[in-house]
């Protein structure tokens, strides 16, 4: 099946139409323009642009911050601003994955995103279609539309 330029597979065409089909986003989705976001390695290099404290060698990005963390620099503030960029809007990729369901009903998309491209580009194509469960939530869900995972 041809879907906008790309060709799906006979088999994720069939878990579709058959309610089977399940997608997980990552980051990825919204690095592209106009969402503009950083992959982890940027959002960690943007975060230490704001700390007195250089990241040492062969010192890992999670633990860096957590370093950074209780030195006092506000890691989840930081992170939080550069996330929920005010200039950062969808982007087709966004448009795309929610179209490949064809209904609102339909959708089963996964995200650990914390950024608002991935809400708004479903909420413009399909009105109240995200919901947000906690991690605990998920093996009671046995039907869903979208949900955003916050560890």
């Amino acid at each position: 099946m041809w879907f906008n330029d790309i060709e799906l597979p006979d088999e994720l065409s069939r878990a579709r139409d058959q309610g089977n089909l399940v997608i997980f986003a990552g980051a990825g989705v919204s690095r592209g323009p106009p969402s503009s976001l950083p992959l982890f390695t940027g959002l960690v290099e943007r975060i230490a642009e704001n700390a007195a404290t250089p990241q040492e060698s062969k010192e890992s990005p999670d633990r860096f911050l957590g370093r950074l963390h209780h030195g006092g620099t506000r890691v989840h503030e930081l992170a939080q601003t550069i996330l929920l960029d005010p200039q950062s809007r969808p982007n087709p990729l966004h448009d795309l994955l929610l179209r490949l369901f064809g209904k609102p009903k339909a959708i089963r998309l996964v995200t650990t995103n914390f950024d608002r491209p991935a809400k708004p580009g479903g909420q413009t194509l399909f009105v109240n279609t995200t919901h947000q469960l906690s991690l605990e939530a998920i093996r009671f869900v046995e039907s869903f539309t979208s949900m955003a995972l916050h560890l």
